[in-house]
């Protein structure tokens, strides 16, 4: 009877260390590239598509992103050009293999050469136009929904001020008026 009870206690727990074995969550990647899509950004500020690297416990992105393409166009110069604005961002992000939150600092350059207002002084003949560059810097912040597909969901914001500079090539002073920018951060991407 003892060997039985022996034998059955020694079954019992090499069933439960192999069981807890087999449950441990699967390993989180340390490095990953992300490919994304932020179609958010078509209400406002035109849509995002960009590239994002993981490691450890940083995300490196560059995106593009369309102003011509949003729907409401709540700046004149925005949705008169063809041109793309292009962004780097550097992120904390808090990881586990379902995801996590992310924070922080983005930085975007958008430049519209040839803006579509014709500039002419009378009774000198002398028309040009302007060109138009706009520097972003914005806090990002957010969450991070990672599936074990390799799809994920970013949902978060980005906020911070915006310089613009009118460029006459050298008829009138340029100035740099202050003033804000804020996007949602709702992207959906795949990593690898």
């Amino acid at each position: 009877m003892k060997k039985f009870c022996f034998i059955v206690l020694l079954f019992v727990g090499l069933v439960s260390i192999q069981s807890q074995e087999t449950h441990r969550p699967a390993p989180v990647k340390h490095t990953t590239i992300g490919f994304y899509a932020n179609p958010a950004g078509r209400l406002f500020l035109g849509p995002t598509l960009g590239v994002e690297l993981t490691t450890g416990k940083f995300i490196a992105e560059l995106n593009f992103r369309f102003p011509k393409l949003s729907i409401w166009k709540w700046d004149i110069t925005v949705w008169e050009c063809d041109y793309v604005a292009t962004g780097l961002g550097l992120k904390y992000f808090n990881r586990s293999p379902k995801g996590g939150f992310y924070m922080g600092v983005f930085g975007e350059y958008f430049k519209q050469a040839n803006y579509n207002e014709l500039v002419s002084e009378e009774g000198y003949g002398i028309s040009y136009e302007p060109s138009i560059i706009d520097y972003s810097l914005a806090a990002n912040i957010g969450h991070k929904f990672i599936f074990p597909s390799g799809l994920y969901l970013r949902c978060g914001a980005y906020l911070g001020p915006t310089f613009r500079r009118y460029d006459y090539k050298g008829h009138y002073p340029a100035y740099t008026p202050k003033r804000y920018f804020g996007m949602l951060d709702l992207a959906l991407g795949f990593s690898f």
